[in-house]
């Protein structure tokens, strides 16, 4: 007797092949004796242990694919998402530098208005030369320390006593 459609499809589905072969061979083999078959139930299917033993071992190796598949899924979608946190974060981090820069440069810039309103000539020159240079020197060399960049200043700086150069060489360290 062969059984079609057997295989890991489960016993349901072998049980059903098993009770329609049975049927249609019983059926023939009782037609001659004036018998009509209706149907053929099949209760309980116990294959031999070998059998049963290599069903269960392409189940559990199917089962184990997809196991494989899924969890390969799942630390692609764990690492993309670390990646994507990982680079908001950067992007955050450089906007935090960015306005951290922008906010001493307007707050030299406010400080050289305030102090130019009040002084005039001279005076200005010197707060200039002595205060507001310093500051911005140790300002874009802190800059610098952080970012480990090179500082670029596109502005041109006189004054009487102290040369560019000497502004340059500050900021270039």
């Amino acid at each position: 007797m062969t059984i079609f459609g057997a295989g890991v499809l489960g016993f349901a589905t072998i049980k059903d092949d098993i009770a329609n072969i049975a049927k249609s061979e019983l059926a023939q083999v009782m037609e001659g004796f004036g018998y009509g078959v209706l149907k053929a139930f099949v209760t309980d299917i116990d294959p031999d242990a070998k059998v049963k033993e290599a069903m269960n071992e392409i189940n559990a190796a199917q089962r184990m694919r997809v196991v494989a598949t899924e969890g390969g899924e799942a630390d692609r979608i764990l690492k993309v998402k670390a990646a994507e946190g990982d680079a908001q974060s950067k992007a955050l981090q450089g906007r935090g530098i960015a306005d951290q820069r922008q906010a001493i440069v307007v707050g030299l810039r406010d400080s050289v208005y305030e102090f130019r309103k009040s002084m005039q000539g001279e005076h200005l020159i010197r707060y200039t030369r002595e205060y507001v240079l310093p500051r911005l020197e140790r300002a874009l060399a802190e800059i610098q320390t952080e970012t480990g960049g090179t500082v670029r200043i596109a502005a041109a700086v006189q004054a009487k006593t102290r040369p560019l150069s000497t502004f340059s060489r500050a900021v270039a360290r």
